[in-house]
């Protein structure tokens, strides 16, 4: 699946992953319960994609690679034992719909 997504969104969608995913295993030992912003979530954007593993102690397991303005995702669906954003997202088009404006 590919989409086409502002810098902004962009960011919005990796701290949407972020503040949505939670700790596992030693991650407990690095979070501290927050809400990250679009400037902390911008860290994990590169040219290449949107690469987040863990986040503070967070297991996000966000990876997205971009291709100038286009984003292409995994085409199968995310694992709540794996990407722990899913709960709350429970698709990728979940995930995209949180940053899409709806017209």
């Amino acid at each position: 699946m590919e989409v086409q997504l502002t810098e902004e969104q962009a960011k919005q969608l990796a701290a949407n992953a972020i503040n949505a995913s939670k700790p596992m295993g030693m991650g407990w030992l690095h979070y501290t319960p927050t809400s990250y912003t679009l400037e902390d979530a911008a860290r994990c954007i590169s040219d290449r994609g949107i690469n987040i593993d863990y986040f503070e102690g967070r297991m996000v397991k966000l990876y997205v690679r971009r291709n100038g303005d286009m984003y292409s995702f995994n085409d199968g669906e995310p694992r709540g034992d794996y990407q722990s954003w899913c709960v709350e997202y429970p698709t990728y088009q979940a995930l995209i719909d949180s940053v899409l404006e709806v017209t």
